[in-house]
């Protein structure tokens, strides 16, 4: 969904594959630009270490690259990140930072986020859990967010976190956009219970659903 807002193609695996937030900001604009860069968070290694290390310095300097080389220009931005932040199965809260222009672009900044986790393998960050749950709260807790839901129809409403927590910054659902994908992959018999969530059987969204 954020890569056809965008028209940035975000990396995606049956892993976590986001680790890190992801900006990107786009402008309206006749001519197309894109640029990419790193914001070190302050809570993490590679900004301690960034006074001492070019290569670290290098990284949070723009960098003017074509769109069609983004989704490569991410996955190497995050990896960078892991490593720097000496992170190996966890994820970050350092930014890869994103401006696009063009005159398809709308005047909107989207921010990518780890997906939640519910179950931690063996040999994974037994804390990638509540820190994915603190990284998500940090930002949807801004009162200037617009919360975006992403809820497939193949799966059980009850079986959605994201709905409480959104429902927790946002008691009055006045910044949430739940939206509904996948249609095309309810169960037979299943669709009587997507449409009463949409029609706000289940919860009700001042947005409604889309």
């Amino acid at each position: 969904l954020l890569s056809a807002i965008s028209g940035v193609i975000l990396p995606s695996d049956s892993d976590i594959c986001t680790k890190c937030p992801a900006s990107i900001c786009m402008e309206n604009s006749p001519i197309t630009q894109c640029k990419i860069r790193i914001l070190w968070s302050e809570t993490n290694a590679a900004f301690n270490k960034k006074g001492s290390s070019r290569e670290i310095q290098d990284l949070e300097s723009w960098v003017p690259c074509d769109v069609s080389e983004l989704t490569n220009k991410i996955k190497e931005s995050q990896q960078n990140i892991l490593h720097f932040d000496e992170i190996e199965s966890g994820v970050s809260s350092s930014v890869i930072d994103i401006s696009i222009s063009g005159p398809n672009h709308p005047n909107l900044t989207i921010i990518d986020l780890p997906g939640i986790v519910k179950t931690v393998g063996e040999g994974e960050d037994q804390q990638i859990k509540q820190q994915i749950d603190d990284l998500i709260d940090s930002y949807i807790k801004n009162p200037l967010c617009i919360i975006l839901v992403v809820h497939p129809a193949d799966v059980d409403f009850h079986n959605s976190e994201m709905f409480e927590r959104a429902k927790r910054y946002d008691p009055d659902t006045r910044r949430t956009f739940p939206v509904i994908t996948k249609a095309d992959k309810i169960d037979e018999g299943e669709e009587k219970n997507v449409i009463k969530l949409v029609n706000g059987g289940y919860v009700k969204f001042s947005l409604g659903f889309h």
